[in-house]
């Protein structure tokens, strides 16, 4: 089933740095959302699979395809911006997973 879920919007994002393990804040703005808009539509367009992982690794690399089986709740088919907002369209096929990702 395809669902639209929210990305990423405008605004600050704190988050934990692996490498030092203290906060660090992320700022973004509209020109980002709009540039990783640009970034992931020319990844799909070039036939690059993106997963949907259900849940973020702060460990990620390119994966093989067995790993990307593994923690992998769907694909993402499209990116929209609305309102400055980035926006995937995702085929999720797990009916439990999909009913959570509107509030995840």
């Amino acid at each position: 089933m395809l669902i639209e879920k929210e990305v990423i919007r405008p605004g600050t994002y704190w988050y934990q740095d692996q490498e030092t393990g203290l906060p660090r804040k992320l700022d973004v703005t509209a020109e980002m959302c709009r540039y990783w808009h640009e970034q992931g539509s020319k990844m799909l367009s070039s036939g690059l699979a993106i997963p949907v992982p259900c849940e973020h690794d702060f460990q990620a690399h390119p994966m093989t395809p067995v790993e990307k089986l593994k923690n992998n709740a769907g694909w993402v088919k499209e990116y929209k911006l609305k309102n400055g907002r980035l926006y995937g369209i995702l085929d999720v096929q797990d009916e439990e997973f999909a009913k959570k990702l509107p509030t995840t």
